[in-house]
This record gives structure tokens, sequence and C-alpha cells, in this order.
């Protein structure tokens, strides 16, 4: 039996309400059609554009077996490449992040322009044509200081989100904005226990008392489903009177969503005491009880 039809299988053998069957945690034909179907082929996101402050400066990203150099130009436009030399095959960028005014690969020193052109190569005979070598390039796009990326060779639609979000991004200026603490969460584990985990709060009273001191668990509050509770409406109605979009809205397929929800009632911030950290405010909304913009977008 494929892959494809040992996974269909399990699934019409699912009985609602319950957990996935073993095999899609561990199996790993399973985990290879779900890099293929899922993550090789919807949109991303990546990085902060900020992190890219200045030409020349890139981050590389890895997407299963696929490493991706995200790059400014001198055109100050961010692009993004496979990580790969065209001539061997090489692994361009090693580092994690840092800034170079070219692309040239350790192996034999193929130079690239920042727009991926190859610029130089050593010893290629008369015929060789520089223009049909430049790197291969990996869709990219960036929303409102937010960078996304999609490895499939034609990506699917990305206006609609965008168009969807960007009112409710572009308050918070992050294209301006500084990453002041950066740090990764390796999970041993298969992606879908994380996303699991994160899409209910039935855990958090338990596991995350400090959370709990400024996020409502609510699921009729966090989760928006049925009629919209009067708290939520009064805050929506609050925030537009100020200019910034808030109301809850998603695709209709569910892929995407966006809101600004409040926090609970005399939270400012997700810290302790559930006072602000930091006295200037990120962007124009300077409304301490403004509460948190939840994104979501599913691959």
């Amino acid at each position: 039996m494929s892959a494809r039809n040992y996974m269909l299988a399990l699934l019409n053998q699912q009985r609602s309400g319950h957990s996935l069957a073993q095999p899609f945690y561990g199996d790993p034909d399973i985990f290879r059609l779900d890099m293929e179907q899922i993550w090789y082929r919807e949109w991303l996101f990546a990085i902060p554009a900020c992190e890219l402050t200045k030409p020349g400066s890139y981050v590389t990203h890895k997407v299963g077996d696929y490493r991706v150099i995200i790059v400014r130009g001198a055109d100050n436009m961010i692009r993004a490449f496979h990580n790969t030399c065209r001539h061997r095959g090489s692994v361009i960028c090693k580092a994690a992040k840092g800034n170079a005014p070219k692309l040239v690969c350790p192996y034999h020193q193929w130079t690239y322009e920042l727009d991926g052109k190859l610029l130089w190569a050593r010893d290629m005979g008369a015929d060789f044509d520089a223009t049909q070598h430049g790197l291969k390039p990996v869709h990219c796009r960036e929303l409102s200081g937010l960078i996304y990326i999609c490895l499939a060779n034609d990506a699917p639609d990305f206006d609609a989100y965008a168009d969807l979000v960007k009112p409710y991004l572009a308050p918070h200026d992050l294209s301006n904005a500084k990453v002041a603490h950066e740090s990764s969460i390796i999970e041993s584990g298969n992606w879908k226990l994380v996303w699991e985990n994160n899409r209910e709060c039935y855990h958090c009273s338990g596991n995350h008392p400090s959370l709990c001191r400024t996020f409502p668990e609510d699921p009729t509050v966090s989760g928006v489903e049925g009629e919209i509770p009067l708290q939520l409406q009064s805050h929506f109605e609050r925030m537009e009177a100020q200019g910034f979009p808030s109301r809850f809205k998603m695709s209709e397929n569910m892929q995407y969503r966006v809101t600004r929800m409040p926090l609970l009632e005399g939270a400012e911030s997700y810290t302790m005491d559930g006072k602000i950290a930091v006295n200037k405010f990120l962007g124009r909304i300077a409304d301490k009880s403004a509460g948190t913009l939840l994104k979501f977008h599913y691959p």
C-alpha cells in the first residue's frame, strides 16, 4: 500500500473528537507526505523584515530538506533563493545570519549578486551563459514588515490573505521595529503535536499559570465562536473608534484569521504583574488596554 493510501485508510477510520492514529506522529512515510503536500507547497512565515537592516543583510532558513537564503538587495528589495550553488550544489551561506556585498560560494567561488544573478564563474569556457545559472528563486513576499516564503514552483494566492490582515498590522509599523531578543525552541516531536497544543487552552491553567495572569483561557472569548460576547463587542468598537481594525475576520476555508483581542480586565501586557514591560509603544497604538493582535495563517 502506498503511503498516500495508507494515510487515507487511517483517516477513514478516524473517530470524531479523538486524536489522530499514532502513525500520523511517527511514520516516516506520512511525514514525507506532510512535507510534500503541505510545507513545500504553502506560504510560510519566515522572519520579520527588520532583521535585514541594510543591503547585503541575509538570514538563512531551513524547511525540511531545503535551505533558503533571505537577503536584502542593493535596491532594498527582499528576495529569497535556494541556498545552493548552481555549480556543485554547495551551501553558499553557512551562517545563520550576516551581511555580505555579494553571495560567494565557498567551494569554487562562484559569485552571485544580491538579486541572484551570477556575476563570476572561473574557467567555464567561452560558450558558458552566466545568465542561465543564477540562483534558483524562492517565492518571497513582504507583508507589513513580515516576510513569507513559498517553496512551490507555483505559489498559492497570497493577495487575499495580505489584503485581509494588512489593515490590522499597519498600525504596529513592524518594518521600522527592531528585534530586542531572539530565541529558538526545538521540539523533539512531530509538528502536529505542537499545533494541537497551540490550538487548545485546556492545559493552560495547569501548565501556564503565568500566562493565565493576563490571558483569557475561556474558549468562548479566545476562540470567537458563535455569538460574540458583549465584552468583546465593546472592545472591538472602542479600538475601531480609534482607527484600529479589531473585529474577528477569517477566510472561508479557515486557513487564516485575524482579530485584536483584549487581555484580562486590568492587564496591559503578557507580564507577571500585567503591566506594560516598556514605556515606548510599538507603532501608533498607545492604548494600554488594546490587548493583543492575534494572526493565524495555517499552511
